[in-house]
């Protein structure tokens, strides 16, 4: 369907369209896959930032700790 896009427009409302089928499928197909690299990387992303949030807390909980047991 995509590749039909260009030569619609051509033919049928008479509209400039520099790009072909093929090269139209191309930067559908990268950018599709661009966007897939980036959702795959938000959780990732999130995840990194849970875990340096919980380092903190353990650290805070171990000074907090060493505190208490100073006389």
């Amino acid at each position: 369907m995509i590749c039909l896009l260009p030569e619609i427009l051509i033919s049928d409302f008479a509209v400039p369209f520099t790009f072909g089928g093929t090269s139209l499928l191309i930067v559908v197909a990268v950018t599709m896959d661009t966007v897939g690299e980036i959702h795959s990387h938000l959780p990732a992303a999130k995840y990194e930032g849970l875990v340096e949030k919980a380092k903190r807390k353990d650290r805070r909980k171990e000074e907090q700790d060493e505190d208490r047991e100073e006389p």
